[in-house]
């Protein structure tokens, strides 16, 4: 079966691709300095970055930025396309020619459709797991790079080991306490205590710190079993702290889940205790792709209804739909935490609410047009 398109329907593509591929870039490009400026505004880089994990950190947001930029560059995109056509005369020309609104739109609503398919893997598998390997790259930047500063009077967190020293001055430790705890696939179980007079700290970059104590005491405790208590005492001790990246906090969080995996939880004999953020991450995902193709008939609707070939229009009317789009996802986001039985439907309230305003206006404004 071969589908026959006419040279309105490639000539309206073609203009809207031309705004399409400027939009595309502009908003990923903001989004992107965007991403940045946030990692730079963490409280946990204190001694500089690598570029190294800051350029991977930034290039796996990229699928997350493609997707949140995505309706923006549609939207855009067809109210200028609308507005050239109309400041040029040709939709005017066109509609005089027999077209209707529909079959001018047709092999652009097929596009739209393209993309609401291929976000679709970018939404549910590929964003989700892309973030999750961002979040592990800035961690390991932030533990590895910058978060090596021993201040004391607080107690600093390495990997496993938490590190307490009273004074600190030149690398120079006084009256020096650190904790570990130890749990392997062996099921050992152990609590650590090191505590001397005074140590000796050096960081080796990317690696870890090297500790030197002197006059000290050992502690070790089996948490297994509380009666037994290994104890010693030492007159020089030295360890090396490696810097570890413990992802198992980002790995409970459904925004760095699949979707298919997060289904798989929900199947689970034993109910998850975050359920409801489960639920909620995949309904939203849902909605998200969905909003695509919502939000281009809307916008698809309103600019040829209005057919206004001011560039100052189109972007007051894309900046509109927008601002309502995510309005109604506040609102009903906020009524959901009080009765978390409308989940569902607070999800769906904007593609649905969006989908009705655009047959309404076209049955009552573009069908007899």
């Amino acid at each position: 079966m071969r589908f026959k398109f006419s040279k309105i329907e490639v000539m309206f593509l073609r203009y809207f691709l031309r705004y399409f591929i400027v939009s595309i870039f502009i908003f990923t490009s903001i989004f992107f300095i965007y991403s940045f400026i946030q990692i730079m505004n963490e409280d946990d880089i204190v001694k500089g970055i690598s570029g190294y994990y800051l350029s991977r950190t930034l290039i796996y947001l990229l699928p997350s930025i493609i997707v949140q930029s995505l309706p923006f560059c549609i939207i855009f995109s067809i109210f200028f396309s609308v507005g050239e056509l109309s400041s040029k005369g040709e939709l005017i020309a066109i509609r005089v020619g027999g077209y209707s609104y529909p079959s001018i739109v047709r092999l652009l609503l097929l596009f739209i459709l393209l993309l609401t398919i291929i976000s679709y893997q970018l939404i549910h598998n590929i964003s989700p797991s892309y973030s999750a390997k961002s979040k592990e790259y800035l961690r390991t930047m932030i533990s590895r790079v910058t978060n090596i500063n021993l201040k004391p009077g607080t107690f600093t967190n390495v990997s496993t080991f938490a590190i307490y020293s009273e004074k600190i001055k030149d690398n120079v430790m006084q009256n020096v306490i650190i904790f570990q705890n130890i749990e392997n696939e062996e099921n050992q179980k152990l609590f650590i205590k090191t505590q001397s007079k005074k140590g000796l700290y050096n960081t080796v970059k990317e690696k870890g710190i090297k500790i030197t104590l002197f006059d000290g005491n050992l502690y070790q405790i089996d948490k297994n079993n509380y009666n037994i208590l290994n104890y010693g005492k030492f007159l020089e001790y030295y360890s090396f702290i490696p810097f570890e990246i413990d992802l198992k906090s980002y790995a409970k969080s459904p925004k760095y889940i699949s979707t298919d995996a997060l289904m798989d939880l929900l199947k689970d004999e034993k109910i998850p205790k975050n359920i409801f953020n489960i639920k909620k991450e995949i309904y939203d995902r849902l909605s998200q792709n969905i909003s695509i193709f919502t939000l281009s008939l809307l916008s698809i609707v309103l600019a040829f209804c209005f057919e206004k070939d001011s560039k100052y229009f189109s972007f007051l009317s894309s900046i509109f739909i927008i601002i309502m789009h995510y309005g109604i996802n506040i609102i009903f986001s906020k009524l959901v935490y009080k009765n978390q039985d409308w989940l569902k439907y607070e999800s769906f309230a904007s593609p649905f609410i969006i989908s009705v305003l655009s047959f309404y206006i076209y049955r009552k404004r573009l069908s007899k047009k």
